[in-house]
């Protein structure tokens, strides 16, 4: 496998290589030498006046001389012209037309850090550019055999179906790098190191995301724009202060129009090379195959586990034979028992959560979990045997999550030892979960503690409709909805808070005496007493029941 050396440190000669051959031993840098790290992408000779306009990025100019003799406007403009051009250097051969460089030239390269080369008179020119020539085209064509190695190297990462992983220790080992691979939210997905590692690249392997300081100075700087529009590998430069120490090439990892995720290059301690930045354009490439692959086959299993699960909510006690069969063979990891876990991201449907991330972590909490997306949510078939372990497992999968920014809601039903109470355990944890995103009751929500929410729940219209307090909390909504107030909203608060003024004051952003005014009102306008415990008892659990029917609409 091609490993990368320090001999192929740079495939394209620059300035300074040129410089070391045999053939260019005469020359001598008479200005702008800390531009000698440039790059040369072909030779161009001329002594034209215009010469300039006819020069393209890359190219290193060779010139008599003849042009700028008894020309003082040339002379001053030539090296800025050259240097607008993208030329990265220019060699004159000193003699008749020109004995010397003028001053005005070598201020000029200096200040532009722009190589201005002399050689020789007696020196023939066309040695020295047929030489430069052929090592060019040499280098050309090694950089594209090595691109083509790379490029195979890579693609049997494909070929014998490994995954994202693989593909990051074959880049280090190709590059001699570390690497990470992100989704498009700067989460990881696979990493590799390889040599020195700087503080970010520890943090974020730790944190299994790069850090959101990192994000929040690549904003700063502007580069957050770039990263996004970009469909080609870009540079990042080193940011000490903010613990990154070494340059990085980041690539997007792109199919079609969608981005789904980068790949880093951390280049460490040494230059940046053309054939790095080949080696992780490919790479991202590859990558995009197998997340592209891995999501088909995904899509695929999911088909099949829907399918199932649809069934079996379906088919009431009564079991068809077939799906007999089908339920067993779907079941058959699950060793102890059965409980269902059904999570929904706040921030939208299941396609807003990488599903290659909660897979693993799933996982990792339990290894025979099963997984189904459906309807939006996620369904979590643990095996379970009591109910507190998948408690457990909500509050440990809540956990992970908001440390990588998923703000999740799950629903726990109780643990059954015989998976023909999957449907059982499936409807205790969707109650769960509609109830307590009405409820507002944090991340978490288990089937054994709704208590009253569970009658309520369940609770016929016709009794509903009898209830006083039902219709007093209907009476605050036409109220609210007639003159734009938010007096039911002011009530929900108050009594979620246990009737404590400063914390509801804090949290609707009101004056005390603005929420006392707004009380008082509730009161006159209900005709209430808030001293009553009965009172406030029945009309909070009159509106969280308000709450529960509507979202049931």
């Amino acid at each position: 496998m091609l490993i990368y050396s320090k001999e192929r440190d740079e495939t394209m000669v620059t300035v300074a290589q040129a410089l070391e051959m045999k053939a260019f031993t005469p020359g001598k840098v008479v200005a702008g030498g800390s531009g000698l790290n440039k790059r040369i992408e072909w030779i161009h000779q001329g002594d034209i006046p215009d010469i300039a306009e006819w020069c393209q990025p890359g190219e290193l100019l060779f010139t008599s001389g003849f042009g700028l003799m008894d020309n003082p406007n040339l002379q001053n403009n030539l090296v800025a012209q050259l240097d607008e051009r993208g030329v990265v250097g220019l060699v004159v051969s000193l003699g008749p037309y020109l004995p010397s460089i003028p001053d005005v030239m070598v201020d000029s390269a200096n200040q532009l850090n722009f190589p201005l080369i002399t050689l020789p008179w007696e020196v023939a020119t066309i040695e020295v550019v047929r030489s430069l020539a052929e090592f060019t085209v040499q280098s050309h064509y090694q950089l594209m055999q090595q691109s083509l190695e790379i490029h195979n190297s890579l693609t049997q990462i494909v070929l014998q179906g490994l995954g994202i992983d693989a593909l990051a220790q074959a880049l280090a080992r190709l590059t001699q790098c570390s690497v990470t691979i992100e989704d498009p939210y700067f989460r990881l997905l696979a990493y590799a190191s390889w040599g020195k590692i700087d503080p970010v690249r520890l943090d974020t392997i730790q944190q299994l995301k790069t850090p959101a300081s990192i994000i929040d100075e690549l904003k700063r700087l502007g580069l957050e724009h770039k990263i996004q529009s970009s469909r080609t590998p870009i540079r990042l430069p080193a940011i000490p202060e903010k613990g990154l120490l070494f340059e990085r090439i980041l690539a997007p990892i792109v199919a079609g129009d969608t981005v789904y995720g980068y790949a880093w290059l951390i280049i460490g301690d040494r230059p940046i090379s053309d054939l790095d930045t080949i080696a992780i354009e490919h790479a991202a490439t590859v990558a995009a195959l197998i997340l592209l692959k891995d999501r088909a086959v995904h899509e695929a299993e999911q088909r099949q586990k829907l399918s199932v699960l649809e069934e079996l909510l379906g088919s009431g006690p009564d079991i068809s034979p077939g799906l007999n069969e089908r339920a067993k063979r779907f079941f058959s990891i699950l060793k102890e028992g059965i409980q269902v876990v059904l999570i929904r991201h706040s921030g939208g449907d299941v396609t807003s959560i990488p599903s290659l991330w909660l897979e693993r972590e799933v996982i990792k909490l339990d290894p025979h979990a099963l997984i189904v997306e459906r309807a939006g949510d996620v369904v979590v078939i643990l095996d379970s045997r009591r109910s507190e372990q998948g408690v457990r497992f909500a509050r440990q999968l809540c956990f992970e999550g908001n440390n990588q920014g998923y703000s999740f809601t799950m629903g726990v039903g109780r643990a059954y030892q015989e998976w023909v109470h999957f449907s059982a355990s499936f409807q205790e944890g969707q109650e769960s979960l509609d109830t307590g995103i009405v409820i507002a009751s944090g991340c978490v929500t288990t089937f054994e503690e709704l208590g009253v929410w569970h009658w309520l729940h369940h609770l016929p219209l016709d009794i509903r409709t009898t209830n006083r307090y039902q219709a007093m909390i209907s009476k605050l909504a036409d109220h609210d909805a007639q003159r734009g107030s938010e007096l039911l909203k002011t009530l929900e608060s108050y009594l979620d808070f246990g009737l404590n003024v400063k914390e509801t004051a804090r949290r609707l952003s009101l004056h005390r005496n603005t929420l006392h005014q707004r009380l008082n009102k509730i009161e006159n306008l209900l005709e209430i007493d808030f001293q009553q415990p009965l009172t406030y008892l029945n009309l909070h659990i009159a509106i969280k029941d308000m709450r529960l029917n509507t979202s049931k609409d």
